[in-house]
């Protein structure tokens, strides 16, 4: 039996959730040196710090309170929509973040969209200038309509000629 079963068996049997689990772990091991003063040394620890039932709740509850606004930033993420036929998920459709170098004259159509802020519409131009007058050097690619400085600098790291 793994520790993770266990776990699993004492969050079912008592209802809580890990994270209630673990701050109630820490407080065990907080508690378990003054127990052991207390029955088995001799000391009494009550005009110290104690940790009492109120305090023991209000932990429980800040970790309630974090896990249910961890919830809400889930849900405020993954905003799902629900239309008549069908359920919408607004998802980021960003493109993975290419890592290489593309001859801006030889690249085909796909790997010239590979490259940031360039959709179909824009590896179109560019090809179309370079079958007109080939770039010669990187910085030519700002002739082509819908790339400007700021999207050449993203890609300018990943093109060559």
């Amino acid at each position: 039996m793994g520790l993770n079963s266990l776990l699993n068996q004492f969050t079912d049997k008592f209802a809580i959730t890990r994270k209630e689990l673990y701050v109630l772990f820490i407080l065990f091991i907080i508690i378990l040196p003054f127990f052991i003063n207390k029955y088995f040394i001799g000391h009494d620890y009550k005009s110290q710090s104690a940790i009492t039932k109120e305090s023991i709740v209000k932990t429980l509850d800040s970790v309630a309170e974090a896990e249910a606004k961890r919830n809400a930033e889930l849900d405020s993420i993954a905003q799902t929509k629900i239309t008549d036929t069908s359920i919408t998920f607004a998802v980021s459709n960003r493109k993975p973040v290419f890592k290489g170098i593309l001859n801006i004259n030889t690249a085909s159509k796909t790997d010239l969209m590979k490259l940031a802020n360039i959709g179909e519409k824009t590896a179109e131009k560019i090809i179309e200038h370079r079958t007109k007058k080939p770039f010669r050097r990187i910085e030519d690619i700002l002739y082509v309509k819908g790339i400007g400085i700021k999207t050449f600098q993203k890609i300018k790291p990943h093109i060559t000629v």
